[in-house]
């Protein structure tokens, strides 16, 4: 679930359209996403409750929701498309966006990633702190290395 753009403000809080992974869209309030509360425009709970009658939502499909590798991947988009959530400012906020092969498909990564030497005790990093999550401009790196790559430390790096 992707925010996309505000739609309108209510004595509640603001109202998200975001992009479901698998295709739909949904008006859906700030604090729910901020929370973390809405996964799906709904299909998820509908496979929930009858996976007989309903297709698989994508998050389904592709096996990968609840391992690592998915939620590095939908923690990259909230920072880039999420405005409510904590590290918002710092990315999205900046400008920094995810690709469009890899924000519109999950195995798109998750291939990338394997490729490049992702393993469970590495983390992301993009070399240019200021550049998107683009295939050229991630690697995987152990998390101890991750405060090297910084605003505060990016100049320190390039000497």
């Amino acid at each position: 679930m992707v925010a996309v753009k505000p739609t309108k403000a209510t004595h509640y809080g603001f109202y998200w359209l975001c992009q479901c992974d698998c295709g739909g869209t949904k008006e859906i309030i700030g604090t729910s996403l901020s929370r973390g509360f809405s996964l799906s425009c709904g299909c998820l709970k509908s496979y929930m409750l009858n996976p007989n009658a309903v297709k698989a939502p994508t998050i389904i499909k592709h096996g990968l929701f609840g391992t690592r590798i998915y939620m590095i991947y939908h923690d990259m988009l909230r920072r880039c498309y999420a405005p409510n959530r904590e590290h918002y400012r710092a990315y999205g906020g900046r400008g920094i966006t995810v690709c469009e092969e890899w924000r519109t498909d999950v195995k798109a990564f998750v291939e990338w990633a394997y490729s490049h030497g992702y393993s469970d005790n590495l983390t992301i990093e993009r070399d240019d702190v200021d550049g998107n999550y683009e295939p050229s401009n991630c690697r995987w790196i152990p998390m101890c290395e991750q405060h090297l790559n910084t605003q505060r430390t990016k100049k320190k790096r390039a000497a």
